[in-house]
C-alpha cells in the first residue's frame, strides 16, 4: 500500500528561554504557518547557523 503526501501541513516554531522547565525555562513565543497545495519541502536542507 503506497501513502499519499498530506494536501496541506501547519509548521509549528516555538521560541523558549531554554530547555529545561524543571529550572524554570518556558515557552516564550509560538509561531505557526499554514503550507497548502504542496510546495515540495522534503529535500530542503538547512545550513548551519552557529554564531
Amino acid at each position: 500500500m503506497q501513502r499519499k503526501l498530506a494536501d496541506s501541513v501547519i509548521v509549528l516554531d516555538f521560541e523558549t528561554t531554554g530547555l529545561s522547565p524543571a529550572y524554570g525555562d518556558r515557552a516564550i513565543e509560538v509561531g505557526a504557518v499554514l503550507v497548502e497545495h504542496s510546495a515540495d519541502f522534503r529535500n530542503n536542507r538547512y545550513g548551519d547557523v552557529r554564531c
